[in-house]
């Protein structure tokens, strides 16, 4: 028992030691999401609740009335995943999702 305590104290040593270098341009920055970004995100979520971190969010050029938004995740490629969501606007009933693909 006591050599799992000491085993124990020493891995929270070592852990304790690591450090992260943080690059101060990176330091400050944050990433803001417009409304329709949001909800889209939130989509992703509610569909796929283990899915890893937004990486990249961008605009797909339409020819339709609906906003096409493609979403790429985060993580090893081989789990990496991209969405496109369709997501309708209107003011009394704000964003409605369409239609979501998993294109990867």
């Amino acid at each position: 028992m006591k050599h799992m305590i000491l085993a124990f104290g020493l891995a929270l040593v070592g852990f304790s030691a690591c450090t992260h270098a943080v690059d101060e341009a990176d330091a400050g920055a944050t990433q803001t999401y417009t409304p329709i970004e949001q909800f889209a995100v939130q989509s992703v979520y509610e569909a796929h609740p283990t899915r890893a971190l937004v990486d990249k969010i961008e605009l797909v050029p339409s020819a339709g009335a609906h906003t096409l938004l493609r979403i790429e995740m985060t993580g090893a490629p081989e789990f990496r995943k991209s969405y496109q969501l369709e997501i309708s606007e209107s003011v009394a009933d704000g964003f409605k999702l369409e239609d979501m693909q998993t294109l990867q």
